[in-house]
């Protein structure tokens, strides 16, 4: 894929180091925020992994490279500096290319594989295999298979490409690496934010479809999303980055990465990403990404007991996008861009009302339906639930205020039961 073959052809894992199973002192999360490209062997200190964690990231991925390398004195000297830290990191080892492409030694270099990291307490998982072409499938599955055997408690990942590659029959594709893979997590990329200053139009497809695999599989999904500059694509802005996050948010994302944190620069690639390699410094990607990520994880928390029940889209309805059932508990006034991604736990129904566009603020009114208590709205300065102030109210819904900023959401829920909302807008 434009972009990442340019760095590495190596392979991607990035799944569970679902920073639950982190090091030592890592928190527990309900939402995992990562990257393409961890700081190169030479910077991979401890205090290189906390500016890591102080970006709002809860996993480390490995440094990217030419497939050289990464042997387990290397990997050791990675993990020893991130469990100083507290961070967990995925581990890429010279041997997977080889059990990927040799059957017959396949067994004894997973054996070797795993008996290397197993027991480390900063191991987050396995890296073996980014963007996996349809035809390598079977061999990625069987490493995924041999290394959940041999190690339960660290996944090994493989990633999906987007819809836009040139793969026939795409939504076979994605069934075929979760059933044949069983992955702990969906993981795909979409870079929607074009050079010449569009956007690709397949963005809410992909996200349509893997959202519906992920529920049909009961596996959580993960997006990656675009950040840096790369040929044929413009840098993402921060108000670009959170329409990425909220957007995948909405359709019950559970991990978010950007790519990419450090990468090299060159005429080919003419921007730095999170880290400039060549000064060693933060860019100006550091504050937007930190501030994306605090936002997305503090929402998505309050979404960890509930599970995505649909998706709607308010105003004008891009491919794969789909209107406002009848009857859904919550309504918008005119035709305001907004995404609406509907949750429920055992005691609530969430609403988290995403501004689809990036560029503008929105204003409109929502109806929100509730039963025997008024719907709470979330209040992300404050980290806490706060009652809806109405500018109408009726038996059993009220009328609401809402202004939203550049790609900004809002979270709303109501205490179940909650009956039906009206049958049109």
């Amino acid at each position: 894929m434009a972009g990442r073959t340019a760095l590495t052809a190596l392979a991607v894992a990035i799944g569970a180091l679902l920073v639950a199973r982190a090091t030592d002192p890592a928190p527990k999360t309900a939402f995992a925020t990562g990257f393409w490209c961890g700081p190169p062997l030479e910077q991979s200190t401890p205090a290189r992994f906390r500016q890591v964690l102080a970006a709002g990231f809860t996993f480390s991925m490995p440094p990217c490279g030419d497939g050289s390398g990464f042997t387990v004195a290397e990997n050791r000297r990675i993990l020893d500096a991130a469990r100083a830290a507290g961070i967990p990191v995925v581990v890429f080892d010279h041997r997977m290319q080889r059990a990927l492409d040799d059957p017959g030694a396949r067994a004894q270099l997973l054996d070797g594989i795993v008996d290397s990291y197993r027991s480390h307490p900063a191991l987050g998982g396995y890296y073996v295999y980014d963007e996996v072409e349809p035809e390598r499938i079977a061999a990625a599955s069987a490493v995924v298979a041999g290394l959940r055997t041999r190690d339960p408690q660290h996944p090994a990942y493989v990633s999906l490409f987007p819809n836009y590659a040139r793969i026939p029959n795409y939504g076979q594709y994605v069934r075929d690496l979760v059933r044949r893979a069983h992955p702990a997590e969906v993981i795909y990329d979409y870079y929607p934010f074009l050079a010449a200053g569009s956007d690709r139009v397949g963005f809410f497809s992909n996200l349509s479809l893997i959202r519906r695999v992920s529920l049909e599989s009961s596996r959580p999904f993960w997006f990656f999303a675009q950040l840096t500059q790369i040929p044929g694509l413009r840098r993402a802005s921060e108000s670009e980055k959170r329409w990425e996050a909220l957007q995948a948010l909405a359709y019950g994302a559970r991990g978010l990465m950007f790519f990419t944190y450090w990468s090299g620069v060159s005429s080919d690639w003419p921007e730095p990403g999170v880290i400039d390699p060549r000064t060693g410094l933060p860019t100006a990607h550091y504050a937007e990404v930190r501030r994306v990520n605090d936002q997305v994880r503090v929402l998505a928390q309050q979404l960890a007991a509930a599970k995505s029940t649909g998706v709607f889209h308010n105003g004008p309805l891009a491919p794969g996008a789909v209107p406002r059932p009848p009857h859904a508990p919550v309504s918008i006034s005119g035709r305001a861009p907004i995404t609406v991604g509907l949750f429920a736990s055992a005691r609530y129904r969430y609403a988290l009302l995403a501004n689809r566009n990036y560029r503008a603020k929105v204003s409109t009114t929502v109806v929100l339906s509730y039963g025997a208590r008024r719907p709470e709205r979330f209040d992300l300065k404050r980290g806490r639930w706060i009652a809806v102030r109405p500018i109408r109210a009726r038996a059993h819904s009220v009328s609401a205020r809402l202004e939203l900023g550049l790609a900004a959401a809002a979270l709303f829920r109501m205490r179940k039961p909650v009956p039906a909302g009206p049958l049109r807008r």
